[in-house]
């Protein structure tokens, strides 16, 4: 399901499918996660790639703000 080769907006398009699943009752807090976490290292790797690119700070997503 989730591979070294996924694009980071492919990841982030699971992860809003993981919190819409979560919101409708489907799975608990922890549940969704710890699906997530996997996804959000994936995004989370290319933004710090762009970041040091551009000498900017890297915004890291974290799953209770996603989740908002």
């Amino acid at each position: 399901m989730y591979t070294n080769s996924m694009k980071p907006n492919e990841a982030i398009g699971q992860a809003k499918a993981i919190v819409a699943a979560m919101k409708m009752g489907y799975l608990t807090y922890d549940e969704a996660k710890a699906k997530c976490l996997p996804l959000f290292d994936i995004a989370n790797k290319r933004i710090s790639e762009i970041a040091k690119k551009y000498n900017k700070p890297a915004y890291k997503i974290s799953f209770s703000s996603f989740a908002r």
